[in-house]
């Protein structure tokens, strides 16, 4: 996660950032786009949110170090942001979207802390389309416990399509809808990432089965993601 950059990661939002703009990074993770957004808009304000503490102390460290002075991150649940109404010009969601049992609840709140006219970039993957190449039977076993995980925790592993209906439920007009591919080359660093998920639910063959397909010198790991933009 660490390595995801706002360039790559969230480009939907890089043409809407200017100097002096106040953003809102909901689920900022350990802060490397929340970086990147913050050297773009300064002297504007970021405000980086996460729910995990160890999130939010990674991205105050990754702000530190960078020298970044207008970022502040709290810790907060997604659908209840300490943050008063109309104090963000621009916000983006990366990543966070399909592990929300309620996503409207978090849009509907991103919108309250967004200006009239305020802009929401929403991304995430949507498993319907990933790529394994080449094929594996049993890492695409894997990834199906994985998919099966992810819904029982209360996450939608086909979040990606429904980013649109998402938006527009909370109260968003102007929607725009894109969808692009993110190449995993090497596929080892996801294939263990998912690993990881999956051994910690007691699932260590499949995660071995991925850990091997992803050790491969050919396997590609391709990843569907959405981007959905709205006005407020």
């Amino acid at each position: 996660m660490a390595a995801r950059t706002l360039e790559r990661h969230a480009p939907a939002l890089v043409p809407l950032l200017r100097p002096g703009a106040r953003v809102l990074d909901l689920g900022c993770g350990p802060g490397s786009i929340t970086c990147g957004i913050a050297a773009r808009v300064a002297p504007g304000a970021v405000v980086g949110v996460d729910a995990a503490p160890s999130q939010v102390r990674e991205a105050a460290a990754a702000a530190a170090r960078a020298r970044l002075a207008n970022v502040r991150v709290i810790r907060a649940d997604a659908a209840a942001l300490p943050l008063p109404g109309a104090s963000a010009d621009l916000a983006l969601a990366h990543a966070v979207v399909e592990h929300l049992a309620d996503p409207v609840a978090a849009l509907r709140e991103v919108r309250r802390v967004l200006v009239p006219g305020g802009t929401a970039v929403v991304t995430s993957p949507d498993w319907g389309g990933f790529l394994l190449l080449p094929p594996d039977g049993a890492a695409e076993d894997a990834l199906g416990r994985y998919r099966v995980l992810q819904a029982a925790q209360g996450g939608d592993v086909h979040a990606g399509r429904r980013l649109g209906e998402h938006l527009r439920a909370a109260g968003f007009g102007e929607v725009w809808v894109t969808a692009r591919y993110e190449m995993h080359d090497p596929a080892a660093p996801i294939a263990g990432y998912l690993a990881e998920r999956l051994e910690a639910e007691g699932m260590d063959g499949a995660a071995g089965a991925l850990r091997a397909w992803g050790a491969r010198g050919d396997a590609v790991f391709a990843q569907s993601w959405i981007d959905a933009v709205g006005r407020a």
